[in-house]
C-alpha cells in the first residue's frame, strides 16, 4: 500500500488547459473521519494517495495517448485505478460510451468508469439530460457498475437536479472550502485543483473519499465481466 505522495513510473503531460488534467489522485480520510479536505485537520499532514482517476477518452474519437501506459504503471505501484471519459455535449453519447468501452478494460478491484461532464452544450436541458443518461446506462450495461458522475457543484444542480441522476456515486468538484455541503450522497470529493506531488512536476487535482476502508473496498468493481 502506498505510505506517500510520490507517484513513481507515472509522467503526465503538461496541462493544456486549466481543466485538462489527465490524472487526478486522491486518499481515504484517517479512521474515523468520513468528510476531510487534503491534510488531516488535526496534524494538517498531507494523508498517503490512495486512488488514482486517469484520463482515457474524450468526445468520439480522443484517447489520451499516456492512458494504457498510466493506467498499468500506477496499478503495478499499488494504487487502486479509475478511468474516467470526458463528455463532449456536441458529439452523439452512444458513439461516445462506445469508444470509451472499446478502449478502457476494468478487472475487478478497480474504481467504477466514470463521466467528466462540465459543458452543457447549448441543446435543451432535457435533451442534454437524456443524451447524459444514454451514456450511462450503455456503460453500466457493459461493464455491470454503476458509472461515478464528475461534476461541480453549481453544475450538479443546475443542469443535473433530478432524481434519476442521484441514484449515480456522485464525485464533487467543490474548491477551496472546508467542507461539502451538498445535501444529498456524495462519495468522492476533489477539493483543489492545484496540489503539488513530489515526482510529479505539474499541478494535479486532489480528491477525499468519502467513508470508511470498508466503504472504499465496496465502491471498486467486485467482478469482472464475462466475455462474450
Amino acid at each position: 500500500m502506498p505510505t506517500n505522495f510520490k507517484i513513481p513510473g507515472i509522467r503526465l503531460p503538461q496541462k493544456t488547459t486549466r481543466r485538462l488534467y489527465h490524472t487526478r489522485t486522491g486518499h481515504l480520510p484517517p479512521p474515523g473521519r468520513h468528510q476531510l479536505g487534503s491534510p488531516d485537520p488535526v496534524t494538517r499532514k498531507p494523508a498517503p494517495i490512495r486512488f488514482i482517476f486517469i484520463k482515457a477518452t474524450e468526445g468520439g474519437d480522443l484517447l489520451d495517448t499516456r492512458f494504457h501506459t498510466n493506467f498499468t504503471q500506477a496499478k503495478q505501484k499499488g494504487f487502486t485505478c479509475g478511468a474516467y471519459h470526458f463528455y463532449n455535449p456536441q458529439t452523439s453519447p452512444g458513439r461516445q460510451a462506445a469508444f470509451f468501452i472499446q478502449n478502457v478494460t476494468l478487472s475487478t478491484g478497480d474504481l467504477p468508469p466514470v463521466l467528466d461532464i462540465e459543458k452543457r452544450g447549448n441543446k435543451p436541458l432535457s435533451t442534454f439530460q437524456h443524451e447524459i443518461l444514454t451514456w450511462l446506462q450503455k456503460v453500466e450495461k457493459h461493464y455491470q457498475t454503476k458509472p461515478i458522475i464528475y461534476t461541480s457543484y453549481r453544475f450538479k444542480e443546475s443542469y443535473l437536479n433530478d432524481s434519476i441522476f442521484n441514484t449515480y456515486p456522485f464525485w464533487i468538484a467543490h474548491y477551496y472550502v472546508e467542507q461539502v455541503s451538498y445535501p444529498h450522497q456524495w462519495h468522492f470529493w476533489q477539493h483543489t485543483d492545484n496540489a503539488t506531488i513530489p515526482g510529479v512536476q505539474s499541478l494535479v487535482d486532489l480528491n477525499v473519499f468519502n467513508g470508511t476502508e470498508s466503504q472504499f473496498q465496496e465502491m471498486t468493481i467486485q467482478k469482472e465481466r464475462p466475455t462474450t
